[in-house]
């Protein structure tokens, strides 16, 4: 009688792709809103199904329109989407609002081989209601975890429990204070080699002091050397580890 082999055979560790931006120096704040990159891929990969995707929804205004809504541009929709596929570990969402950049995360994450999951940080009971029902809705609540209160002191909590994430998007209050307590916990809370991007940096509103982002980027780039500007898909501001 002949028997069968029982073990199954494991697929290889996905290997990260290499990444492909160089440092730059910070624009200057005088000079935001005036152009927006388009996007470039952040690694050397192929496009894949998820960015076929992405680049054909449609756009009014410079803005992507699509369920759930949002306030991203195809740039920025398409490096979030780099971001969730190519990093490693989890993802952690500063600002969820209605979902949209909570679902791009996911299917990133999703479409990787090595796992992790995106974590979403929301301050306001609507929008935390909205993310979770366009989570639930793409079919991708596997990959997501929800988590209720300010952005600050959430991410004081994750550093407590000694969290840290592949990539970081923040879009939560665009306020200076805000804005420079994200960037004074980044170096806690990004693993090596990560990255975070910061939504509505390239925008006139910092020129005004309206938005605090360029400043405290600025702040966080001349304080820490071990950081770099990997530039500005869109309306983002692409930073992390110097490589």
């Amino acid at each position: 009688m002949l028997f069968r082999s029982a073990f199954v055979r494991s697929r290889p560790p996905e290997i990260a792709p290499r990444f492909l931006p160089a440092p730059q120096p910070l624009p200057r704040i005088e000079d935001l809103g005036r152009d927006y990159a388009p996007y470039r891929p952040l690694f050397a990969a192929p496009p894949e199904a998820g960015h076929h995707l992405i680049a054909g929804w449609p756009v009014e205004g410079a803005l992507i329109v699509t369920e759930p809504r949002g306030f991203l541009r195809p740039a920025d929709a398409l490096t979030l989407f780099d971001l969730a596929r190519y990093q490693r570990g989890n993802v952690l969402e500063i600002g969820s609002a209605w979902g949209l950049s909570a679902t791009i995360l996911c299917r990133g994450v999703a479409a990787r081989r090595s796992g992790g999951r995106v974590i979403s940080v929301e301050l306001d009971p609507l929008f935390q209601a909205a993310t979770c029902a366009a989570v639930k809705r793409a079919g991708f609540s596997r990959w997501h975890s929800l988590r209720k209160g300010d952005g600050t002191a959430l991410m004081e909590q994750a550093i407590a429990r000694g969290e840290t994430y592949g990539a970081i998007f923040i879009d939560h209050d665009h306020g200076r204070t805000a804005s420079e307590a994200a960037c004074r916990l980044l170096p806690e809370l990004l693993a090596p080699d990560g990255l975070a991007l910061f939504h509505d940096f390239n925008d006139r509103l910092n020129t005004s002091g309206a938005y605090g982002i360029h400043a405290a980027v600025s702040a966080l780039l001349a304080a820490d050397t071990r950081f770099a500007f990997y530039g500005m898909p869109g309306c983002c501001a692409l930073i992390g580890w110097a490589r």
